[in-house]
């Protein structure tokens, strides 16, 4: 890929100095600090620009704008999936987004975007968003969805949807790239908390070593602390796991024939309906 335009004039030369450092600030862990005011600095600078959405003046300079203004969000949503805030992390890719759809390369490229894109995918999946999520691959090619860092979620969502959530906690283990571990922890406790449901249904009790294995922790102690963090309502004493108290679930409360009967009343209108 051959590098961007270069950004002319004092002001242009002064986001070029902001993204170097903004770059090296968002490599740094230990400096988010320093990277959320730099981050701030050059909003405050692209703001100038006219060849940005909404305007999208025709400037002599526009594709480097637009390629310095792409980075900077970019390096936004890196920062905020670091820093596993959610609500930055979908408006800095709400802002993103106009620049790899709306433009032709060089601003529609980067060696960040699929990346990116992938990781958008995943934080979907977290969230239960699932239209949102199919409405993103939608947006994809066959050839883009085949990519690492985009066929990674999709295969999740499938192991999710076919309940193989052994295979799902295998895959979080190995993502494509490190930046998916912020929101793969998300996604591991969420299938955990699938799991409990579905044995809180299925046993009244288990062994502690059996709770063990089947939320898919190395040892007892990890199930323990996750039973006592999520679910206080169990009891956990000599080794075996008291699951719930009274039946809550809508399957203890809902009669077998009534679901039964629901059901076939939805099967005969939709085929009145085709």
């Amino acid at each position: 890929r051959s590098p961007p335009p270069a950004l002319r004039g004092a002001m242009a030369q002064e986001v070029q100095r902001l993204l170097v450092q903004l770059r090296a600030a968002v490599a740094d862990e230990t400096r988010a600090a320093e990277a959320e005011t730099l981050l701030g600095r050059l909003k405050l600078e692209i703001l100038a620009f006219d060849s940005l959405p909404p305007l999208n003046v025709p400037t002599p300079d526009a594709d480097a704008e637009r390629c310095a203004a792409r980075e900077t969000f970019e390096l936004a949503v890196v920062l905020s999936a670091k820093a596993k805030k959610k609500d930055e992390f979908q408006r800095y890719m709400s802002q993103l987004r106009p620049f790899y759809s709306d433009y032709p390369p060089p601003v529609s490229s980067s060696e960040l975007k699929y990346t990116i894109l992938g990781l958008n995918l995943l934080q979907a999946l977290v969230d239960h968003r699932l239209a949102d999520f199919h409405g993103e691959l939608e947006l994809l090619t066959e050839e883009e969805m085949q990519l690492p860092t985009i066929a990674f979620s999709v295969d999740l969502e499938r192991q999710l949807m076919l309940g193989s959530y052994d295979q799902v906690l295998e895959a979080a283990a190995h993502p494509p790239h490190e930046l998916f571990n912020a929101f793969l922890a998300s996604l591991m406790e969420s299938v955990r908390e699938r799991i409990a449901e579905n044995a809180e249904a299925a046993y009244k009790t288990l062994t502690l070593q059996s709770a063990a294995e089947l939320l898919m922790f190395n040892t007892a102690a990890e199930a323990e602390a996750f039973i006592t963090d999520m679910y206080p309502e169990w009891t956990v004493e000599n080794g075996v796991v008291l699951l719930g108290a009274a039946p809550t679930k809508k399957s203890d409360s809902i009669p077998a024939m009534q679901l039964i009967s629901e059901s076939l009343t939805i099967a005969a209108e939709l085929e009145r309906i085709v």
